[in-house]
């Protein structure tokens, strides 16, 4: 075959064109693809946050428009692409995360997505305190007994004598005596705090006189009165108890006069005479 010499001009320059334009689409294409890689953030990469009202931080080459779910299905409507933007959450405490889709010129799409707890819940302060030593101005505080539904990142001391310092558990040393309030104040990861107060009384021992023991009393042992028998006096005898007695009297007496009378006026009998030997 002869190609025609007048129309190889025209055919280079068709081939020329052609390639122009998919070294173009490789470009553009190259730059769609950018939007793989798109990235959101929340509060600045906060994994808790104790306030509904959020700032979203956005990244995507070439998007010219955004938009946002709270469940990757229900979307909001299309707005400009913006590299930050407001956001509200609208229900209560727990975990959230939010989706976004960007699209460039050429409705491409390209999507992230970030997650965050929202916790308003304050912790639980509870202090205990106790001394450390036997000169009463050193004292052990201990915050472990507090609690909260998330965890708790920090526990401030502040001791009520211009000191203040952080942690679980601390022993802290009074510089003089007298009365102070100490407060404890427990923050948790979402950013809430609550805090407690209490009496941190520290006694000047030099004011304290040491105190006279006092004698223990003698104690005498406790007499008794020596119990005496009373003798019960001999009651009389009444009228007709001593008739009754001189009556029986008289009968004894006429008893004995009697038997001695009979025994005078018995005759006596004889004794026998004795034998005599033959």
């Amino acid at each position: 075959m002869k190609l025609n010499q007048t129309r190889m001009p025209t055919v280079l320059l068709t081939v020329v064109l052609m390639l122009t334009a998919s070294m173009a689409a490789t470009v553009f294409v190259s730059q769609v693809n950018a939007q793989t890689t798109p990235s959101i953030t929340i509060d600045n990469g906060a994994a808790f946050t104790n306030s509904t009202y959020l700032t979203l931080t956005l990244s995507a080459s070439n998007a010219v428009q955004m938009r946002f779910s709270n469940d990757n299905s229900s979307w909001s409507n299309w707005e400009t692409y913006a590299t930050s933007r407001n956001y509200t959450l609208t229900d209560g405490d727990g975990n959230y995360t939010i989706y976004v889709e960007f699209q460039d010129s050429s409705s491409n799409s390209a999507y992230a997505n970030a997650s965050i707890v929202l916790d308003t819940t304050p912790p639980d302060p509870v202090p205990y305190a106790d001394w450390y030593s036997n000169d009463y101005r050193t004292v052990y505080f201990d915050a472990s007994y507090s609690t909260d539904n998330i965890g708790i990142a920090n526990y401030t001391w502040n001791f009520g004598d211009g000191n203040v310092t952080s942690g679980m558990t601390v022993i802290h040393t009074y510089a003089a005596a007298g009365n102070y309030t100490a407060t404890l104040t427990v923050t948790d990861y979402a950013g809430n705090s609550a805090s407690v107060s209490f009496p941190a009384n520290i006694p000047d021992l030099n004011a304290i006189a040491t105190p006279t023991p006092t004698p223990a009393p003698t104690i005498s042992p406790t007499t008794y009165p020596t119990y005496t028998p009373t003798s019960s006096p001999t009651p009389a005898p009444s009228g007709l108890d001593a008739t009754w007695t001189l009556a029986i009297i008289a009968v004894a007496i006429i008893v004995v006069v009697g038997v001695v009378i009979i025994v005078a006026l018995r005759p006596r009998s004889k004794p026998a005479p004795v034998p005599t030997a033959p």
